[in-house]
């Protein structure tokens, strides 16, 4: 036995390397998706960041994110899409 009580030596009393049962770890960053949560906000840039003649390309979730800014002047976001399939053949794309 250790000091910690526990015959394997990690600390842990139960042989598998975890928390014993009722003291859980409040991080729950191991069990979150590795692309994040996709039906939450996240910040991407400051406003300030987004040019008035240049977009912003940010790459959010796995996924191209275009930052523009429209004839009022506010920043819009627009997901970047790769074309496919038919349309890439005819040149729409």
């Amino acid at each position: 036995m250790d000091g910690n009580g526990s015959a394997n030596g990690n600390g842990s009393a139960n042989g598998n390397g975890s928390a014993p049962a009722g003291r859980r770890s409040a991080d729950i960053r191991p069990l979150l998706p590795v692309l994040g949560l996709r039906e939450y906000w996240y910040p991407a840039l400051l406003d300030k960041e987004v040019g008035w003649k240049e977009p912003v390309l940010v790459r959010l979730l796995g996924q191209d994110v275009c930052f523009f800014r429209g004839a009022s002047g506010k920043s819009h976001p627009r997901r970047r899409r790769r074309a496919t399939g038919a349309a890439h053949r005819a040149g729409n794309g």
